[in-house]
């Protein structure tokens, strides 16, 4: 069913449709019809399931569990739009997916980050400014769909008695694609922290009570894939790992 839609969608691509519109409804279509078929298998016990099967399952959850908003529990989250109205709020992810796993990515960076949490606490050039301050970046390619296997386009350290723990991440343009997903790790040991999908160009994912960690923010799209213009927003200082 996934390789029909895809060759439908390629098809479309070589005829060069200039109705957008319709081409982006086309690849929603896919996208619900191939969660769709991941509930199907997501759902099955793991404890019951052989080892193969228990990989298929996993996988599919991961894939279900990157296309809805969640946060993880211990922090908040929310939608914004550009104006900061909240949107809606991220439910907890323990609510969304009760007995399931939180997802995790591979990391390497343990021990860099206890050696940057003692250098960035012994400087004072770190000092919090009393408002927000803005990191952006003007050309990250969007892939589709997001998932732990979906690279962090950057990484920050966040110290709360001199930043402050919050942090927004939302898209400035969209080229081609019509919305993106964004999302947040923890980089020490891989745990996501939070994640909100669809959002338009605008739209902010805002993360709260993030603290003395440093965090990779990953964005994707369930839209046609394309380069995006991406800006970070913290209260006071973003240090750039």
């Amino acid at each position: 069913m996934k390789k029909a839609c895809a060759v439908v969608l390629s098809i479309l691509l070589m005829l060069c449709l200039t109705n957008v519109a319709f081409a982006s409804g086309l690849e929603t279509s896919c996208v619900d019809m191939a969660l769709a078929e991941a509930a199907q298998i997501a759902y099955l016990d793991l404890e019951d399931a052989s080892a193969e099967m228990r990989e298929e399952i996993l996988a599919a959850r991961e894939e279900i569990i990157f296309s809805t908003d969640w946060v993880a529990d211990g922090y908040t989250a929310h939608v914004e739009d550009q104006d900061g109205n909240i949107i809606r709020t991220l439910p907890a992810f323990s609510e969304v997916f009760p007995d399931w796993d939180l997802p995790v990515s591979e990391t390497t960076y343990q021990a860099d980050i206890e050696m940057d949490f003692n250098a960035f606490q012994d400087m004072d050039a770190i000092a919090a400014s009393s408002g927000w301050e803005s990191v952006g970046f003007h050309a990250y390619y969007l892939e589709a769909p997001g998932s732990t296997n979906t690279e962090p386009f950057t990484e920050m350290f966040v110290d709360p008695e001199r930043i402050g723990n919050e942090l927004k991440t939302y898209a400035t343009s969209l080229s081609y694609s019509t919305s993106c997903n964004i999302g947040y790790t923890d980089m020490a040991d891989g745990t996501s922290i939070a994640h909100a999908t669809r959002l338009a160009c605008g739209e902010a994912c805002t993360v709260s009570g993030v603290r003395m960690k440093i965090i990779g923010i990953r964005a994707s799209t369930y839209s046609t894939p394309g380069w995006a213009g991406l800006q970070i927003d913290s209260r006071g200082k973003i240090i750039h790992v």
